[in-house]
């Protein structure tokens, strides 16, 4: 009875640990894939950034009165300030990895 109690529980064992492995290279092949469009991301991102800066310059002061265009320069601020922290976290882990890769 122990015997079929143990045999039960590693198989239960293994089904778990598989089903956990394949869990964990499913993420891992989503965090490569992530790696290899980051640079196309990165380039992407500027663009938006750089759009959004001419179109700022272009309205200049006179509109700086209306609520609207007010709004929307303060959320173009916080997604560029949120970029930038991604980007210095992406730098920093980059530095580490390299550090002790190398």
């Amino acid at each position: 009875m122990a015997e079929a109690v143990l045999l039960a529980l590693t198989k239960i064992g293994s089904v778990l640990a598989d089903e956990t492995a394949k869990k964990m290279l499913s993420k891992l092949s989503e965090k490569v894939n992530n790696l290899k469009d980051l640079n196309d991301k990165i380039e992407l991102i500027r663009m938006y950034l750089t759009a959004m800066n001419n179109v700022i310059r272009k309205t200049g002061t006179v509109y700086l009165t209306d609520e609207v265009v007010k709004g929307w320069i303060g959320e173009v601020r916080k997604v560029a300030y949120h970029v930038e922290d991604v980007m210095d976290k992406y730098h920093i882990t980059h530095f580490k990895w390299r550090k002790n890769g190398s």
